[in-house]
């Protein structure tokens, strides 16, 4: 368990939200219509009341939103690929062609392997980095693989 210190933000496990992903919609404002359409993780199809559906990404920690978060992320990212461009890509496609509706890939080679990230399309023209029709067959990277970001320092900088 984390350490907790005073003035920690804190969510009791018996009130974690379920994340429902919305099946159907025909409105852009939830305040247009009275339910939702979703179903749950597991598969379970309900109807929400509306004005109690919130965005993941609208959630926050009292300082920052997911949304927020999620920006700041790619602008650090925009940094290092156009810091380190001759070893940074960006491609519509996954190296089997597929590719996650409305994204696109954009990642860097490393001395450790590569690091990559999907953006939304419209993000796209921000990344000024060689385009290539697919992106590079993926290595296995995990979230717990971001210290390969260290390695394009050079050196022992090693986390």
């Amino acid at each position: 368990m984390s350490k907790l210190r005073a003035g920690n933000k804190v969510v009791f496990k018996s009130d974690l939200p379920t994340i429902y992903k919305i099946t159907k919609t025909d409105v852009e404002d939830f305040g247009e219509i009275e339910y939702v359409s979703t179903v749950t993780l597991d598969g379970t199809h309900k109807h929400i009341p509306a004005d109690l559906v919130m965005r993941v990404g609208e959630f926050s920690d009292g300082y920052h939103t997911f949304d927020e978060l999620y920006h700041h992320r790619m602008m650090l990212f925009l940094v290092i690929c156009h810091t380190y461009k001759d070893q940074a890509w960006k491609s519509w496609q996954h190296s089997d062609g597929t590719m996650f509706d409305n994204s696109f890939i954009v990642g860097v080679d490393t001395p450790e392997g590569q690091y990559s990230y999907h953006y939304r399309q419209e993000d796209y023209d921000l990344f000024k980095v060689k385009e290539l029709e697919f992106a590079p067959e993926y290595d296995g990277h995990q979230p717990k693989d971001i210290t390969r970001l260290l390695s394009l320092l050079g050196g022992n900088h090693g986390a």
